[in-house]
């Protein structure tokens, strides 16, 4: 990105509304008008939700540290990654006191993350300067996430999980309405060729996907999905939506983490219709209890 697009973008920012700023990236990015007014497709029920359906407790399921122990609490301590170091300053990374292979996140962020696969080749100022960088920014002015703006920013180090062949472990993204788990989403080649593959809970595998293009084969059918689905609907009780990441490997399933927008909800469909057949299971009324009649959206049944 050029200087000049930078300005532009951080102009945007600092001088539109929520919603203003929401419809015109929602413009830049889909190809279409943003209804706020009558929100039907998933896109736009994402958006709507980003300025309506904040709850406090979000801040705490989207911070990648303070989660950990919601989750302990909500499905048990084998489902946590065991967290390595906690570091309030990027100056407190400290090689010496991690294993040969890890990764360090931003848990104010998403996608902050820097990968450490042998860190005798990976130097340690290289992790500082990167997260020097970033500790100091807020996710929520470029996304109108609200759950990023409160969360204090540190850095978490967690050890590489693999199965017993060696591999990093799939991770299986399962988006949830309502409380029931309907969708699974598997990415595949993220770093090289990136594609994805949509699953409904029967394990059919759908004739679509989002961002990406579609992964041309078959995915196996995971041995622990029934597992799998059972602990998505306890993490997503209560919510009109929310998406679930695991990890799953071999005989054990990891959490990885909430994401009530998933990809800002700006990521098409290869067919916009199935965007429209995602928003009409977001119900948005549960998420409304605080709003008065004037604010809710006129529904089109």
């Amino acid at each position: 990105m050029n200087l000049l697009n930078r300005i532009y973008n951080r102009l945007q920012q600092e001088f539109l509304t929520d919603a203003a700023f929401l419809k015109r990236r929602y413009k830049e990015r889909m190809g279409q008008t943003l209804n706020l007014q009558r929100p039907l497709a998933f896109s736009e029920k994402i958006q709507w939700l980003k300025l309506n359906g904040f709850r406090a407790q979000m801040t705490t399921l989207a911070d990648k540290v303070a989660v950990k122990e919601y989750v302990k609490l909500t499905l048990g301590e084998q489902y946590v990654i065991p967290t390595l170091a906690v570091y309030d300053q990027a100056s407190e990374i400290n090689y010496n006191q991690l294993p040969g292979e890890f990764i360090l996140k931003a848990n104010h962020g998403s996608g902050w993350n820097f990968l450490v696969l042998d860190k005798q080749n990976s130097p340690e100022k290289k992790a500082k300067k990167y997260f020097e960088f970033w500790l100091k920014k807020n996710y929520y002015p470029g996304s109108k996430e609200k759950p990023y703006k409160a969360i204090t920013p540190k850095v978490i180090a967690e050890p590489l999980i693999r199965d017993a062949s060696g591999s990093l472990p799939k991770d299986y993204k399962t988006f949830c309405f309502n409380g029931e788990p309907e969708y699974i989403q598997v990415d595949v080649d993220r770093f090289s060729k990136h594609t994805r593959a949509i699953y409904n809970t029967k394990w059919e595998k759908q004739p679509y996907s989002i961002g990406y293009e579609m992964y041309s084969r078959e995915i196996a059918k995971p041995s622990k999905l029934d597992d799998l689905l059972n602990l998505a609907r306890k993490l997503s009780s209560g919510w009109s939506f929310v998406r679930i990441d695991f990890y799953l490997c071999d005989a054990n399933i990891y959490f990885g983490e909430f994401t009530f927008y998933p990809g800002g909800g700006m990521e098409k469909f290869t067919d916009h219709k199935w965007d429209l057949e995602w928003g009409e299971k977001i119900i948005l009324e549960q998420n409304q209890d605080n709003l008065s009649a004037s604010k809710r959206p006129k529904i089109l049944r």
